[in-house]
């Protein structure tokens, strides 16, 4: 008879099981069936069985089905992939208080600027903070940790009155001279 499922991942936010919405579940001889919004799916086999089950940000798992509880479904637990990863400037340095986001997973770095993200996504991840440039590192999925440098944000100004300018040549070699300027 059909055995019903219910798929589980621990949540970002609280570290409290959530129900996982549209998880995979491979079962014997090739069954297949995705969760519902409310993380539930029935798959019709017959016990003892293994299914394989995946979802976006979690890690796959080979769970043994050896009995059918009466009156509810199999809870099937995946484990979060866990991002970790630091954020530093050009020298090296760690970045402390940057935001660092995955789609709706968000995290900030600690003093050394290391950050971590439970069930990120694979994708784009960035990294924002108040008088640094931000910065965007692809993320695959596959590795576990990731660098991503910033630049500090740097404000450059002069005061040029129309003498001091002269013509639109003489202007054109300040605009020059500033931006190759270092301070």
């Amino acid at each position: 008879g059909a055995v019903s499922l219910v798929v589980l991942g621990l949540a970002a936010s609280d570290g409290e099981p959530e129900r996982l919405v549209g998880a995979a579940i491979a079962g014997p001889g090739g069954l297949q069936a995705t969760t519902d919004e409310n993380g539930a799916a029935s798959l019709a086999f017959t016990i003892p069985a293994e299914v394989d089950v995946s979802a976006p940000g979690y890690e796959t798992g080979t769970f043994r089905i050896t009995d059918v509880p009466d009156g509810g479904p199999i809870g099937l637990q995946l484990e979060p992939v866990v991002l970790r990863g630091r954020v530093t400037a050009p020298d090296g340095a760690g970045i402390p208080a940057v935001l660092v986001r995955s789609g709706e997973h968000e995290a900030t770095t600690d003093d050394s600027g290391a950050f971590t993200l439970v069930a990120p996504l694979p994708g784009p991840i960035s990294a924002t903070r108040s008088a640094w440039e931000g910065a965007e590192e692809e993320w695959d999925g596959s590795r576990r940790d990731l660098e991503i440098v910033m630049e500090p944000f740097v404000v450059r100004g002069i005061r040029v009155t129309g003498v001091a300018a002269g013509s639109p040549t003489d202007f054109a070699g300040l605009l020059d001279m500033i931006e190759g300027t270092v301070i």
